[in-house]
């Protein structure tokens, strides 16, 4: 019948195959229009040398971030280290450095990384082969000297920094023209040292005219002085300081600040960074720039070109930049400044400080007469407004507001729950791991948390209190993480709240250094009370009250024994005077007051020469022969770790002290365990000697 109909209407039979041709055309030429898209993004991994807190960690980070963020090929996700090799660079902290990094962006491997400052760039120039063998490496923060005596990699290309050492100089000498002594300053250590033999290099050509005075790694009081008393006609020109000779250390900005308040004399140097200080200014570089640069050259290899078609480039641009206070403060005329110089910190004249105010506020209250009269003429389609949710939009404006954190948005009315994949990623959840109820959210809170962070929820959709709370929650793997919470509700006309969205964000680092450092305060408070009850008891009374101790410590460190070792002078005779047990502890009357050198030979071998002796696991001595009469005593007891620390104190008899694990296994820390234990130690037998209590065998 059908067949029928169509010989009657040929018309519309060539209608349809024109459309099936058309439908064919489109899909063949632009086959993505029927396809799902899904963009890879590619894996970028920038090492910082330094540590996040210096001032130079801003600029290169707000650099790099700028160019990959504006990027739409190819879309890219960002993970940034700190190394801090600044401060601490030797082959331990090396190896843990490239151990961690190699674990944690193993799988998937970066697509490229950028290193930035010297102590990175070395790290990946001598490891990165064996550790990512060939990724992309695009440097940044270096000077040429640093590479040229390198050989590069094929695979390897990066931006060279500059220090323009003689501009800074020209210039400071033509705003000072009666100048006669130029004062270098810079730290001590490797990276000092490197800092004042470049400078050195590029002066020679002045020292003709000008006398030269480098004060190079000087402790910092003595440097405050010199600069305080530097003769007439001088100027200071500043390299950064990081360490001084007596080893402590700085960061550069702060010392800045108290040496150009202490200097009789202008100070100049080479980063704007540096600016606010109390320099005058300098010929400088902008390490936003050259973190702009660096991401570019990344940015070419990842859309396809090779590091080895892309040469090395340059120092970016220098400007002139001063401080507008420095310049009134050593009397120097903007006239006499170069031409395009950039002056900051410059005080304004009334209009010019106040004229964004000015006209912000007659901007308000134009745009409040215009909302009033737009509010009159669309009453009706604002009623209808309101009971539309926007959600496309609310989304984006929390995504802005701080797209590192999990976003969470929380539909009241349905109860259903929207999940950032960045939320999931903070819990170490898959996106299809992860339902979007908020049950999935109620599992996972800590129980000790879960009655607060709900009454913080309930006093926001009720009261309008802020919402911003911490909490535990539970990852994928078992762990609690600390994480802060922050949440904004939309209510109705009626003030019934509509949805909730807001952000979560990772404080564990925080929390945990916030209870180590009150784990700490803990510890050194009572050893402080613990010595001032020493001082007061007599000798007698001193060996009793370390019992006392004893327990303390024992139960400050989570173990089940504490207990005593003394030699005599001859260190012939070796026992244990003190034994203390927790509860439940079986009681051992065996040890104390044996000589130690009959029952446990091998701990006093080791003892005697001040080895310190840390067991983890016990069931490690069982195939070691030396060890039988240790090994089974422990058995016996159900020790299953144990410590012991030879202490010598003064001219005291050498002693140490023991921690025993009997209900579980231990990994001891040498900050919680070794430096506390040998702490109390010393001031029990401080104390003891100085009293001239008999303490010894």
């Amino acid at each position: 019948m059908s067949l029928l109909k169509a010989e009657r209407i040929p018309g519309k039979h060539s209608l349809i195959k024109a459309l099936l041709v058309f439908l064919s055309v489109v899909f063949f030429l632009n086959p993505t229009l029927f396809a799902s898209q899904h963009i890879k993004r590619k894996k970028v991994l920038v090492l910082f040398g330094f540590r996040p807190t210096l001032p130079v960690a801003s600029q290169w980070d707000r650099g790099i971030r700028s160019v990959f963020e504006a990027s739409t090929s190819p879309k890219t996700v960002i993970n940034i280290e700190y190394l801090d090799l600044t401060h601490v660079y030797d082959d331990i902290y090396t190896r843990l450095l490239l151990d961690t990094y190699r674990y944690k962006y193993s799988n998937p491997k970066p697509d490229i990384i950028i290193p930035v400052f010297k102590g990175a760039v070395d790290l990946m120039l001598k490891h990165g082969p064996d550790f990512f063998p060939g990724v992309p490496i695009v440097f940044g923060g270096v000077e040429s000297k640093f590479v040229e005596s390198r050989s590069l990699e094929p695979n390897i290309t990066g931006h060279l920094t500059y220090n323009n050492y003689s501009g800074t100089l020209e210039v400071a000498i033509a705003l000072h023209p009666d100048t006669k002594h130029i004062t270098i300053i810079s730290g001590a250590g490797p990276i000092g040292r490197g800092w004042s033999k470049a400078c050195r290099e590029a002066y020679r050509e002045y020292e003709d005219r000008f006398k030269f005075n480098y004060l190079i790694g000087l402790p910092l009081d003595v440097l405050l002085e010199k600069v305080a008393n530097l003769p007439a006609q001088t100027v200071v020109i500043a390299l950064p300081i990081l360490k001084d000779s007596v080893g402590s250390k700085f960061v550069f900005n702060e010392v800045l600040s108290q040496i150009t308040r202490a200097s009789n004399a202008p100070v100049f140097t080479f980063w704007d960074v540096c600016l606010g200080t109390g320099i005058v200014g300098g010929y400088m570089s902008n390490f936003e720039e050259e973190g702009k640069v660096v991401a570019k050259l990344a940015l070419r290899i990842l859309n396809g070109e090779k590091p080895a078609d892309i040469p090395v480039t340059q120092a970016s641009k220098f400007s002139y930049m001063f401080d507008w206070n420095q310049l009134k403060r050593w009397s120097i005329s903007e006239n006499r400044l170069p031409q395009g110089s950039i002056v900051r910190y410059k005080k304004l004249s009334v209009w010019e400080e106040y004229k964004k105010t000015f006209v912000g506020a007659m901007a308000i209250i134009l745009a409040q007469t215009l909302a009033l009269t737009v509010m009159f003429i669309q009453r009706k389609r604002r009623r209808l407004a309101e009971k539309a949710l926007r959600i496309s939009e609310e989304r984006y404006e929390f995504a802005v507001a701080g797209s590192r954190d999990g976003l969470w948005d929380w539909n009241l009315l349905s109860n259903t729950v929207f999940y950032s994949d960045r939320f999931k990623e903070l819990l170490n959840y898959a996106s299809d791991d992860f339902s979007d109820t908020i049950d999935s959210f109620r599992s996972l809170l800590h129980p000790e948390d879960a009655d607060a962070a709900w009454a913080a929820v309930d006093r926001h959709l009720k009261e309008r209190v802020p919402f911003n709370v911490e909490y535990r929650l539970q990852t994928k793997s078992g762990e609690y993480r600390w994480f802060l919470a922050r949440g904004q509700a939309v209510w109705d006309r009626k003030g019934l709240p509509l949805r909730m969205a807001g952000s979560i964000s990772d404080v564990n680092a925080r929390k945990q250094a916030e209870a180590d450092i009150t784990e700490r305060l803990f510890f050194e408070n009572m050893i402080s009370e613990l010595s001032t009850e020493f001082i007061r008891l007599s000798a007698d009374e001193t060996d009793n009250k370390f019992n006392f101790a004893l327990s303390r410590i024992g139960t400050f460190m989570n173990v089940d024994r504490c207990f005593l070792f003394q030699f005599n002078w001859e260190k012939t005779k070796f026992r244990i005077s003190n034994l203390w047990g927790g509860e439940g502890v079986q009681k051992d009357e065996m040890v104390l007051d044996a000589h130690v050198k009959d029952v446990f030979p091998w701990l006093y071998q080791n003892l005697l020469i001040g080895k310190d002796i840390v067991i983890s696991d016990v069931e490690e001595l069982s195939d070691q022969e030396e060890v039988r009469e240790e090994y089974e005593y422990c058995r016996q007891i159900g020790i299953q770790s144990f410590i012991i620390i030879p202490i010598q104190v003064l001219d005291a008899p050498l002693c140490a002290i023991g921690l025993d694990s009997i209900n579980n296994k231990r990994t001891w820390s040498e900050e919680n365990i070794t430096n506390n234990g040998r702490s109390l130690c010393k001031h029990h037998r401080t104390q003891t000697f100085r009293k001239g209590a008999p303490g010894v065998i």
